[in-house]
């Protein structure tokens, strides 16, 4: 199950990937028989639903505006080796060996070939969550969507955060996947409001699940869409013009 970009193969450790395989059977198994399905033909649901819940989402990233102000001048965008915080949890050897498991990368791989992290929502401007709460706020108050079409390629997603649910100890409870390939394998084994809405229609928006994107091969400003600002703070005339000498659009949004 590699997916191969430009000079790398992203893929988990075979011994892993059939652990995953091994435990999703055991897992799924019960629903299959409720519904009377055989196991292969219950996966293809699964993998069904999650092709559903994905395709009309946008790829967005969250940043404060001293961080795209940073972004505009390097010209592309910097994996937290490179500059030592995030807007998350910071454990960078945690997320070296999340990296390795999930897509073979080596430990001493160079940190500008690290992917970088977002999510997806089909929500106007980059908005998450169920309620008025911004619940993913706390990674920056600038909302950045990029061009589909120009980035998906390099994309894989989880429907649930990587780090918390990359366990190398009991095996992998998901597996990213390309977006362009959705599959059950992104589906956390841990959880089951997936699956609870198998045979209905739902959006991510009504299950409530972290979206996050992995992106590889490299993000650069030429790959924006367009930026939301969700507060003034930080937010200059000097940046704004930076943005229209760019091109990108962009706009002030209330959550």
């Amino acid at each position: 199950m590699a997916v191969v970009f430009r000079d790398i193969a992203v893929c988990p450790p075979h011994t892993l990937l059939d652990r995953f395989e091994e435990k999703a059977r055991q897992r799924y198994a019960k629903r299959a028989e409720a519904l009377d399905m055989d196991i292969e033909d219950y996966l293809e649901e699964l993998s069904n639903h999650v092709t559903k819940l994905v395709a009309d989402t946008e790829i967005w990233m969250r940043r404060r505006p001293q961080t795209l102000w940073s972004i505009l001048r390097d010209g592309r965008f910097k994996s937290q080796f490179e500059t030592h915080r995030s807007g998350g949890t910071y454990d960078l050897p945690a997320r070296r060996d999340t990296e390795e498991a999930f897509f073979g990368y080596p430990e001493k791989l160079a940190h500008e070939r690290r992917p970088v992290y977002g999510y997806l929502t089909s929500e106007p401007f980059g908005r998450f969550g169920l309620t008025s709460e911004d619940e993913v706020g706390f990674y920056g108050k600038v909302a950045i969507r990029f061009k589909k079409w120009q980035v998906a390629r390099k994309v894989t997603f989880t429907l649930e955060d990587s780090l918390s649910e990359g366990s190398m100890k009991e095996g992998l409870s998901l597996v990213p996947v390309p977006l362009l390939a959705p599959s059950y394998h992104a589906l956390s084994l841990r959880r089951s409001y997936y699956t609870d809405y198998l045979h209905e229609w739902v959006t991510l928006h009504d299950v409530d699940p972290y979206a996050e994107i992995q992106l590889h091969e490299g993000l650069y400003i030429d790959d924006i869409a367009e930026v939301v600002f969700f507060d003034r703070y930080g937010v200059d005339a000097d940046l704004e013009n930076e943005l229209e000498n760019r091109g990108i659009p962009y706009c002030f949004e209330s959550y």
